[in-house]
Order: C-alpha cells, then sequence, then structure tokens
C-alpha cells in the first residue's frame, strides 16, 4: 500500500520502505506499537520491484528503510545490497532505535553494503529516561554506543525525539547529550501521535507547556551549529521558528492497515484550518482534543501577512525600492543600461530582483543587478530577449548570440524552469557585460550535452540532481562566456564522502565555509579548470566579517545596511579560498 505526500522543502524526496514489523523495545511513544502483530512487511520480491521501479524512472535519490525496527530483519543486508546496486539511489537510510549498532562489525557491514544514513531515536538523556520509555533496560547505552560507533565511519547520522510527558522537560538535555557527537548535524523533533482516539498511556503533553520547552531546544540546537526539524506540531506554536517544521515527504510503503488506522483517528484537525495561511501544519489530533480541548484561544490562525510575506519580493513595487535604495547607497549614477533595466522591473510580474557589489582589491563595483523569473514563459522570454536587445542597440555592445544558438534550440525553451537576466555595468565599457542564466529541469539529455562541455565531468554529474543552473556572460566588445552552477544542498553539505571529494578536488579550506551554509553552488566557466563558490548564508554581515576584515568590506557591509544582516550569497574564487585572501568577493542580496 502505497502514499504519497508533498516534501515540504525538496531537497530530497525519500521512498520508504516498511521492511520489518518486529522490535527490540515497547516504546510508550510508539504510533504503531498496538498495529506491529497485524501488519506485514514488504517481501524480498516486493522490495526489488520497488527499486526496479525506481531504477527505471530515477524519481527518488534517497531510499529509507524503515520498520518497526528495520535491524531486526535478518536480510536488511541483502535488501541494502540489492538497493545500492539496482536502484539508482544516492542515499540509503536506516531508521533504527540504534540498539544494534553498538556492534561494531554490524554497522560496518551495513556501511560497506551502502548505507550512508542512519536516524536513531534518541528519548532521553539518560539511561533512566531512555530506558523507561523504550521498556527495555540497557537500551540507552547500546543507543549511545551506536551513535558513537558510526562516528568511525563517513556517514550521515541524524536524531530523532519523539516528544512526550515523558521527555518534553529534558529537550534541552537531549541537545546538550546530542552536541557532544560531531558528526551529528541534524536533530529531530516529532509530536507523539498515538493512533488511537485516546491518550491511553499518557504521553501527550498539553501544547501550552511543551512549546515553550520545544523552542528552547530549537535555540540551543542552532547554538551548537545543529539544523532543527519539527515535525507534527501545529505551526503557529513555533512563532519565529516556524521556518523549522518540515513536513514528511516522498513514497511511503507500507501495510494498508496503517491508512486505515491513520484515516480512522483523524489527524490535522483544528478549528483555525479554513482561515490559517501556515503551508506546513499538521493541527491536532482526535487524542489530544478529547484530552485537552481544541485550544482555539491558544492556537492561532497564521496570517496571511506574516506567512507570505516573501510574496512581496516578487512586486514590481518592493523590486523598485529596492532597486532605488542600492542605487542611492552607492551613488550609482543613472545610464542608458540602468534605465533600461528600471524599465524591466516596471513591466516583470513574479520576480525578484538580487543586487549585487563586486569588492576587487580596493575597487567597488555596484552597478550589478539580476532580474529573476519564476517562470520561463513567453512574457518572459520576451522581456528578457527585449532587454538584451535594446542594451545592445543603446551601447553599441556587440552581442555574439552563437554561443546560445548553439546550446539551446526554440524546442528548448519550453522545458527552462526559470530565466534570469542582469547587467553588470562598468566604467569601462568594455568590462560590462549582459548575464543570461536557465534553470532545466527534468531534461536529462540536454543536462548530460551541457555538462560534457565542461571539465570535472564526473564530478558535476555527481552534483547535478534534476536540474541545472547554467548561463552566459556577453561582453560588450563581443567576449563571451558559458558557465554552469551544479548546487550542493544541505544534505550534500553534511555529507562526510562529499566533503571529502570536494576538499580533494579543490581546497579543503573549502569545507569549514560550506559548513556554514544551508547551500552552496559551484561555478565552473568553459574550457577552464578554475571554479568559485557560492555561498548561500543566513547573514551576509557575518559571513563577510570571517572571511576579511578589510576597509573596503567594511564599507560596503555599511552601505548596503540592514541587508546585511539578511540571507544572501557571497562568490569567492577557489584560488582565493585556499590561500585565505580574499582580494576579489562577489555579494548578493
Amino acid at each position: 500500500m502505497e502514499n504519497d505526500t508533498a516534501c515540504s522543502e525538496n531537497i530530497e524526496v525519500g521512498l520508504t520502505v516498511a521492511i520489518e514489523f518486529k522490535c527490540n523495545c515497547n516504546c510508550l511513544s510508539c504510533m504503531i506499537k498496538d498495529l506491529m502483530d497485524s501488519m506485514k512487511p514488504i517481501s524480498f520480491e516486493g522490495f526489488k520491484k520497488q527499486v526496479q521501479e525506481n531504477l527505471e524512472t530515477g524519481k527518488y535519490r534517497r531510499l529509507i528503510l524503515s520498520g518497526a525496527e528495520a535491524t531486526m530483519n535478518k536480510d536488511l543486508i541483502e535488501f541494502v545490497r540489492y538497493a545500492k546496486q539496482n536502484g539508482k539511489f544516492k542515499h540509503i537510510q536506516i531508521q533504527t532505535n540504534g540498539i544494534k549498532l553498538a556492534d561494531k562489525e554490524y554497522c560496518r557491514k551495513l556501511i560497506e553494503g551502502g548505507v550512508d544514513e542512519f536516524f536513531i531515536s534518541v528519548l532521553g538523556d539518560s539511561n533512566a529516561l531512555h530506558d523507561r520509555i523504550t521498556q527495555l533496560k540497557g537500551s540507552f547505552d547500546k543507543t549511545m554506543q551506536g551513535i558513537e560507533n558510526l562516528g568511525r565511519f563517513c556517514v550521515n547520522v541524524v536524531t530523532n525525539t519523539v516528544v512526550t510527558s515523558m521527555n518534553y522537560e529534558r529537550l534541552q538535555k537531549i541537545v546538550g547529550l546530542i552536541s557532544r557527537y560531531k558528526h551529528i548535524k541534524m536533530m529531530h523533533f516529532w509530536n507523539y501521535w498515538p493512533m488511537s482516539k485516546n491518550d491511553q498511556d499518557n504521553m501527550l503533553v498539553d501544547l501550552k507547556i511543551v512549546a515553550p520547552c520545544l523552542k528552547k531546544a530549537i535555540e540551543k540546537c542552532i547554538d551548537y551549529r545543529i539544523k532543527p526539524v519539527v515535525k507534527h506540531f501545529p505551526a503557529c506554536i513555533l512563532g519565529k521558528y516556524r521556518n523549522h517544521l518540515e513536513d514528511c515527504g516522498g513514497l511511503v510503503i507500507i501495510d494498508g492497515k496503517y491508512w486505515d488506522e491513520h484515516k480512522n483517528n483523524e489527524f490535522e484537525q483544528c478549528k483555525h484550518k479554513s482561515v490559517c495561511n501556515a503551508k506546513i501544519c499538521d493541527g491536532l489530533t482526535t487524542a489530544y482534543i478529547n484530552k485537552f480541548g481544541w485550544e482555539e484561544d491558544f492556537l492561532k490562525p497564521v496570517k496571511r501577512d506574516k506567512e507570505s510575506r516573501n510574496k512581496n519580493k516578487f512586486t514590481p513595487e518592493f523590486n523598485m525600492r529596492k532597486f532605488m535604495s542600492h542605487k542611492k547607497a552607492f551613488h550609482i549614477r543613472d545610464c542608458s543600461c540602468v534605465g533600461l533595466l528600471e524599465n524591466v522591473i516596471k513591466k516583470s510580474r513574479d520576480f525578484e530582483l538580487e543586487c549585487s557589489v563586486k569588492v576587487d582589491g580596493e575597487r567597488v563595483y555596484p552597478s550589478r543587478f539580476n532580474v529573476y523569473y519564476h517562470k520561463a514563459n513567453k512574457r518572459n522570454l520576451s522581456l528578457v530577449f527585449g532587454f538584451i536587445k535594446d542594451v545592445a542597440k543603446a551601447s553599441g555592445a556587440v552581442i555574439d548570440y552563437s554561443l546560445i544558438k548553439n546550446i539551446i534550440k526554440k524546442s528548448d525553451l519550453a522545458k527552462m524552469k526559470n530565466v534570469v537576466v542582469g547587467i553588470d555595468a562598468r566604467e569601462n565599457k568594455k568590462d560590462s557585460r549582459i548575464k543570461l542564466w536557465f534553470m532545466i529541469g527534468n531534461y536529462p539529455k540536454k543536462i548530460e550535452e551541457i555538462i560534457r562541455m565542461f571539465p570535472k565531468k564526473d564530478m558535476v554529474r555527481d552534483l547535478v540532481k534534476d536540474e541545472l543552473l547554467f548561463g552566459f556572460d556577453f561582453f560588450f566588445d563581443g567576449r563571451k562566456a558559458m558557465k554552469i552552477y551544479p548546487s550542493l544542498s544541505f544534505d550534500d553539505i553534511n555529507d562526510k564522502q562529499m566533503l571529502k571529494r570536494i576538499g580533494q578536488e579543490f581546497t579543503k579550506k573549502t569545507v569549514p565555509l560550506m559548513r556554514k551554509c544551508k547551500k552552496v553552488n559551484i561555478s565552473f566557466k568553459e574550457c577552464s579548470k578554475d571554479a568559485s563558490f557560492h555561498f548561500e548564508v543566513e547573514s551576509l554581515g557575518v559571513f563577510m566579517d570571517n572571511i576579511g576584515n578589510n576597509n573596503t568590506l567594511k564599507e560596503v557591509k555599511k552601505r548596503i545596511g540592514k541587508n546585511a544582516g539578511n540571507r544572501g550569497i557571497i562568490s569567492l574564487n577557489k584560488k582565493e579560498i585556499e590561500s585565505s585572501r580574499f582580494s576579489s568577493i562577489n555579494i548578493y542580496y
């Protein structure tokens, strides 16, 4: 039986398969504890069919082996090996209580077979609390030993804590415990959902009480540079931490009785549902409502203006204010190119303006803007190519279109997801350029064609998932260049094997910089082995302080004002990262 749900962030959509319904614990917080005896796991033949289907479609890059307790399946390693050899999966994850991982040899066999991720339940900060919830003496010590064992291998380890009446007061202590294991970069906190209309085990906790404890645990994770992920809690109780709430994602293969009981016990309820604008919210369970009521006064519908404030970034009015503010801050003089861009902003819809500054030694080049269109439709493409034509005419620029014509045929335009056009205007006209980018998705043939034009092809193929950003620079003197921008997601950045390879291919000094980011793009120029790293950072100002202390950079930070505290992108050249001497820095916000 399968259930296809939306993944909140689409960072990695996974195929989850329940391969075992036995367990070596009897956790009070287990959602399926009363169903395990009546459910049947997938057979190995059924599993092979799912793997083969993914081999054909390539839809899922992550396989998640779950249960009850996946490690209780005596053939687990055979499942793993088959998936690794036949399934086109980049990651294979085991969801487990971690008890059997106390055996180092067992860990080694799983990892050699192909497992590179472990999702481990940690229910308390001590053996007394953890063992009381698992109802198995010694389980805490074995789970902790398993986590320690995994630290010796190049694998990702994520912990999950189901929040209940027994452990909600200890959430900060659990974070403190996990922070000792430096190989753990992500912690999950899941609200307890009983598969029942009543809280028979008294495990539910009043949301009014748990909310402040959960927020403090999130804050502590952030302090320790651990990514906190929250699931199944009402969105409104998280306040400013609502961005840490994630939905379940991908395809789940499990016995149909699970979905029957899930439907029968009515989850995701809320009195404010019809007026709430939260993008992700699982509301209340029937069991919670029967115990604590509907919480109409405590739960507040998420207002549209707060939930949708990013939509303001897509309006011409917002982008025009941003454009004028950047011009004023850097005393940018009007010229034909900048004036034409202003006209494009006024005409455009559903787009976002990116302002940019290039620092080159003591020189600053601030007349740099990019217009990101969220759809590469006929109207937007007309605006883009009209702008390029108008700039060339007004400036006398010689634009050589041969490169783009060789790569993109007219029929290819329909498969472009996004289009970006920009300008980098310099006093020296020959150094001025028009920038044009496309995001292409679900077009493997074209993606491969583009990748073959660049060095480090194998590296690029490993980074490219289902889509690829590529672009062109058209200099006013007729020069042209093509670039590609494969990306590393948060998962990639916390993948030890990927980081090791990045360090070997480029320079190890990129790794600590990448760990400060949620996403990184690496750009390559055609026929060049050089590369630049584009770090998507939470705070431009903090990252700028970390990479340089020169007066020019300080002045730029001062001029971009409050935007220095916002998310943005900082681009650095590989050679300068290696030398730790940064003179050429691109800042985007």
